[in-house]
């Protein structure tokens, strides 16, 4: 459930884009780093995945993970005008497109979930 929250925290984020509450929109954001970072350790804690082994821990937390730190960071970088007008769509669209791949990468985590070391992926 903890880690569900953080889909309402992508909600709130976008509507505050939205509405142009960008303090409001990276508190959202932020609220959802937080609880991705204690999430885990706490389900592991309550050993989660013994009582619920029905739900992929992994897709939850990758598609929230997409959400929060990809999806909605491009669409802000968009609708605020941050970027020169010729890259608008362009670099949003090239973030998402790069992090969808790497999201799907069978290679990034060890049989336990921690991320692979960076340096790992070239040898």
């Amino acid at each position: 459930m903890l880690t569900s929250f953080g889909i309402i925290c992508s909600f709130f984020a976008l509507k505050n884009t939205i509405d142009g509450e960008i303090f409001k929109a990276f508190m959202w954001l932020r609220l959802g780093l937080f609880i991705d970072g204690i999430d885990g350790m706490i389900a592991r804690l309550l050993k989660v995945n013994e009582s619920l082994p029905h739900i992929d821990s992994y897709m939850l937390e990758s598609i929230i993970d997409y959400i929060n730190y990809i999806f909605v960071p491009a669409f802000m970088l968009h609708y605020f005008g941050i970027l020169p007008e010729a890259l608008d769509i362009i670099i949003p669209a090239i973030i998402m497109m790069i992090s969808v791949i790497s999201y799907s990468n069978k290679n990034t985590k060890t049989d336990e979930n921690y991320y692979i070391d960076f340096q790992q992926f070239g040898t």
